[in-house]
């Protein structure tokens, strides 16, 4: 018995690896498209049970991915690549976001706690003179 292949799975299965390996993609974003090409399916009849979920697969792409593909098969993939990598950017964006406030957020924080220890220190001077 066959298991049932669909989009949603696929779509989770990458973003999990994703997760998994958001470190390194983060810091080689080239890592996304191979993460990408990896959950492509590469038996027909998995692109053909993809397909018959989502009849869009079977068609020639407007973005021109698929242009040039010689059968079925290969638009069904170039399409599910596709899909898989619109997924993949949003998630490197969500994540290169989240990053980009940690990144701002332990500033802010480091800045704050400059500025009491600054303040303590100025006001230790100022008692001194006093």
């Amino acid at each position: 018995m066959s298991r049932k292949i669909n989009m949603y799975q696929l779509e989770k299965n990458l973003v999990d690896e994703l997760n998994d390996n958001k470190q390194e993609i983060l810091n080689n974003e080239d890592l996304l498209y191979e993460y990408v090409d990896s959950h492509v399916p590469v038996y027909n009849y998995d692109r053909l049970q993809l397909a018959c979920d989502d009849l869009w697969l079977g068609y020639p792409s407007e973005s021109g991915i698929s242009e040039g593909c010689d059968n079925a098969y290969d638009i069904i993939a170039h399409n599910i690549y596709e899909k898989l990598m619109e997924k993949a950017q949003s998630w490197l964006n969500d994540n290169k976001k989240k990053m980009l406030h940690n990144t701002i957020d332990n500033m802010v924080n480091i800045s704050s706690i400059n500025i009491k220890t600054n303040k303590g220190k100025n006001d230790k001077k100022r008692n001194e003179r006093i």
